[in-house]
């Protein structure tokens, strides 16, 4: 099965940073790929899909928060990927590996850091578990932390840790290890100011 690829890319509108993007899925043979952070307008989501990603099939949730927070774009020759959900959060949808026939479950998650917003989404995904019998994936950035150790400056409340860690364990989700850099986000910062945290993820339950 060919890749499927994930990055948080800022700077998206820079004709530069779409060329690097384009370079990295041909040359890491990607399939399937989730962008967060584009900022771009909905108005030139279309110009910009046809530029960099012809023949492939794109699809945001732009029409549910300014700004597009989640992209996701796949070849319809190895990818069938059907939509079941958008929100200002995620992306859910079904998605069926051509060759193969396998079917699975997909969320793209681009978690709010407002407590109140951040809770609405574990809420949907606990509801969506409770019928989910499947193998479900649940990949991106949850803009918050299961251990005080993933977080380097800055506070981290335990109440929100728990609020994860309940939603994780009642969605039967297993965190995926990673390879390269521990932390996944920093504030870009002075060195006596900047703050890490690693608030991104790959998650998959045991089907």
């Amino acid at each position: 099965m060919n890749n499927i690829g994930f990055w948080n890319v800022r700077g998206f509108n820079n004709v530069n940073k779409q060329h690097i993007v384009k370079n990295f899925i041909n040359r890491q043979n990607i399939g399937l790929f989730r962008l967060l952070e584009t900022k771009i307008n909905a108005r030139n989501v279309g110009n910009i899909s046809h530029n960099l990603f012809d023949g492939w099939c794109v699809t945001t949730n732009c029409h549910t928060h300014k700004g597009g927070r989640v992209w996701i774009i796949w070849q319809p020759s190895l990818f069938d990927l059907l939509v079941l959900q958008y929100n200002p959060q995620f992306i859910h949808a079904k998605v069926i590996v051509v060759a193969t026939q396998q079917v699975f479950y997909l969320s793209m998650i681009y978690a709010f850091n407002d407590g109140k917003e951040i809770v609405e989404l574990w809420n949907w995904l606990k509801s969506f578990a409770l019928q989910c019998s499947d193998p479900w994936a649940l990949v991106g950035d949850f803009n918050t932390v299961i251990h005080p150790d993933e977080r380097m400056g800055g506070h981290t409340k335990q109440e929100d840790m728990d609020d994860f860690m309940e939603c994780l364990g009642l969605c039967g989700m297993t965190d995926i290890p990673a390879t390269g850099a521990f932390f996944t986000w920093n504030n870009k910062q002075d060195a006596e100011h900047r703050k890490y945290s690693r608030l991104d993820r790959f998650l998959i339950n045991k089907e």
